[in-house]
């Protein structure tokens, strides 16, 4: 019979190969979610640019460390209020947010859009890390604010999500020259959104998960991937509107909206809306929002099985994803005017609190 002390080392080893396995399986995890290209381009840029040719539009290339990002900028005739540079959400590409962009157009603003590195028309093999949408959006102020076009407007960010908090912690960077933030939806910290998916995941080990990819963050981001919205807000100086719907079915308005609110009490130039609803793309409808999810999911289910079947099956799905896709594409076509309208309502403000010159 083994000793009191074999048992120990025994014990020790299998603990420390069971946590061995558990660090290399949450860093493959890690790596399979990140380390991926983000939403590549559809047909829905071409679509949306012929509903609109009144548009005045320019495209442009910028460098966001090694990689090359791709920006557009929206505009109509007259003269312009200002400069809205929209910060799309996680994975996502600019697509998404054009109609909204035609919105704020059509009111009075040049609105710049543009994709992070590893997603849609920018460079980059994949997304790396959540960090680098701050990254990325540090880079994107840098290029429009020193472009002749674009360098007599006042600048506003308007961020959605993962681009909410990449907008609410883009100050911590650099002293950037804002004149207003629109944060929606948006993460308190980069690691937020993968501790809440951890939890779901592991439960009580979450943790333990989220450790080795905080690790791997803080070395290829250094002090940038501990940045919260909170710190990139304090050193904002320039009018906040945060929103986030109560029963936010994608990020948790408790541990999101509520830490940014607790954190900025005090501040008579930041505004805290709290929508109704589970929307977390508050820029449709939840309804319209809500059927283009499980368009996409069906969307990815039929994309995958378009190798499966005989020929009859396989031309009746493809003619089914087609469709799907269409629908697809009108509904995000579909903006919420009202929410939108209150937005447009907090970047005129800005402008009308502005000092004269």
């Amino acid at each position: 019979m083994p000793g009191p002390v074999l048992i120990i080392i025994i014990v020790i080893i299998v603990l420390l190969l069971t946590a061995a396995v558990f660090y290399i399986a949450s860093y493959i995890e890690y790596r399979r979610a990140f380390y991926v290209r983000g939403r590549e381009p559809s047909g829905f840029y071409e679509l949306f640019f012929s509903r609109f040719p009144e548009l005045k539009t320019k495209t442009f290339s910028f460098p966001s460390g090694d990689d090359s990002l791709f920006g557009i900028c929206l505009s109509c005739e007259g003269v312009q209020k200002g400069l809205i540079v929209i910060v799309h959400g996680w994975a996502w590409n600019l697509e998404l947010y054009l109609p909204q962009a035609e919105y704020f157009a059509k009111a009075g603003y040049s609105v710049f859009l543009f994709d992070g590195a590893g997603i849609g028309r920018s460079g980059g093999e994949r997304i790396r890390g959540l960090p680098q949408h701050l990254i990325d959006t540090g880079a994107a102020l840098d290029f429009v604010q020193a472009a002749p076009e674009f360098s007599c407007m006042p600048v506003f960010l308007y961020g959605h999500s993962w681009g909410g908090y990449a907008a609410d912690a883009v100050s911590c960077l650099k002293n950037y020259s804002l004149k207003g933030i629109l944060s929606v939806s948006a993460y308190f910290e980069a690691l937020g959104a993968m501790k809440m998916t951890a939890r779901k995941r592991y439960g009580f080990l979450s943790n333990a998960f989220v450790f080795p990819a905080t690790v791997v963050q803080y070395i290829a981001y250094g002090r940038a991937a501990g940045f919260t919205a909170v710190q990139g807000l304090g050193l904002a100086d320039c009018p906040v509107l945060v929103v986030h719907s109560k029963n936010d079915s994608t990020l948790s308005f408790e541990e999101n909206y509520k830490k940014i609110k607790k954190g900025l009490a005090g501040r008579s130039d930041v505004q805290f809306w709290e929508a109704d609803g589970e929307n977390h793309n508050l820029g449709a409808p939840w309804n319209i929002v809500k059927r283009r999810r499980l368009l996409y999911g069906q969307i990815e289910k039929a994309v995958k099985n378009k190798e499966v079947g005989d020929v009859e099956t396989k031309d009746k799905e493809a003619t089914d994803r087609e469709g799907m896709i269409r629908e697809l594409w009108e509904l995000q076509m579909i903006i919420d005017e009202e929410t939108l309208g209150r937005f447009k309502e907090f970047f005129d403000h800005c402008i009308d609190t502005m000092p004269k010159k």
